[in-house]
């Protein structure tokens, strides 16, 4: 970690490295430099940032996996699905809950955070731990104790029908002291997926009235649009500037991919995608 105006030796790196402010969230100035001279130039021309965080870069599948602690005892909650854009920023542009994957990753990747949470001697609340599934194994990229943002509850709630966070104040009005049984066991119900859509940026918005239709949908759980008719889309560099979102949700993930089909088929219709 570096401070603002602190000297950086850049010949210690092995490049490329991800760097990201200290101070900031929502992917906003995370950029993946490539060597010594674009973490140079990408730092000077971001001179208002109060210091980075330098990690090293993980190439694989990103997943987020939501955990709620009581008492020291782990109970998962289950794994999240990460969609972004490519290099060299990351924002994210959907979620999917639960994730498509194996077993045996899921067994994988529980046992590892599990580890971190323990050693971590982590006692009571939410967790969101985010982790890449590389070539060398799993590795953990960062954990924060909190719920997952970018409406990643609502999606646990919709798949799960159980509510993560009225749980916690469950157990913070009841002294800590909660019984076995009164633990949901968040067994998936439904697959769901919040996609994150953009309009052309650069251009005049129009013909929002035509994705309105994607309200009637029947599988469409909610839907927000974040630009205004006759103004310039403006540019996504981060979470904060993305145009709106869709949440969906379908009883598999064949069912998922034919109702984003659905969803998509509206969204050619505009200059959104």
């Amino acid at each position: 970690m570096y401070k603002k105006n602190e000297d950086i030796d850049y010949s210690k790196f092995t490049f490329p490295v991800i760097i990201k402010p200290i101070d900031q969230s929502g992917s906003r100035t995370v950029h993946l430099c490539s060597d010594a001279n674009d973490m140079y130039l990408f730092i000077k021309n971001n001179y208002e940032v109060d210091g980075w965080i330098v990690e090293e870069y993980l190439e694989g599948n990103e997943y987020s996996v939501e955990t709620i602690t009581i008492n020291r005892k782990h109970y998962f909650v289950g794994i999240t699905e990460k969609i972004k854009t490519s290099p060299p920023r990351f924002v994210e542009l959907g979620h999917v809950f639960p994730a498509d994957i194996s077993i045996n990753l899921y067994d994988n990747i529980k046992k590892i955070v599990k580890r971190f949470l323990d050693g971590a001697k982590y006692e009571f609340g939410p967790c969101h731990t985010e982790v890449i599934v590389t070539k060398d194994g799993v590795k953990i990229v960062e954990s924060q104790a909190r719920f997952g943002g970018d409406q990643i509850n609502k999606l646990i709630e919709i798949s799960t029908e159980e509510d993560a966070e009225e749980l916690i104040f469950k157990v913070l009005s009841q002294k800590m002291k909660i019984e076995q049984n009164e633990i949901p066991k968040f067994h998936k119900k439904n697959i769901s997926k919040i996609k994150y859509i953009s309009y052309k940026e650069g251009e005049e918005v129009e013909r929002l009235n035509e994705i309105n239709t994607i309200y009637d949908l029947p599988f469409v759980h909610s839907m927000s649009l974040e630009v205004d008719e006759g103004r310039l889309a403006p540019y996504i560099v981060d979470s904060k500037s993305r145009h709106g979102y869709i949440i969906f949700s379908a009883k598999n993930h064949n069912e998922l991919i034919d109702y984003e089909r659905q969803i998509n088929t509206i969204l050619n219709k505009t200059n959104f995608s």
